[in-house]
């Protein structure tokens, strides 16, 4: 059984860096990290939203 690395995966199921389907998922998961990084600065300091 191959084992690969998620960039590897990622190369194979949507496409190399620089194809539509791949820049979508890359933006897509970016803006759900500074989602959370901003929900987690703000539960830290007890804000809401």
């Amino acid at each position: 059984m191959k084992t690969y690395t998620q960039e590897e995966m990622l190369d194979r199921t949507l496409g190399m860096k620089g194809t539509p389907e791949r820049d979508e998922y890359d933006a897509k998961v970016d803006d759900y990290l500074i989602g959370l990084a901003i929900r987690r600065a703000r539960e830290a300091r007890n804000l809401t939203q």
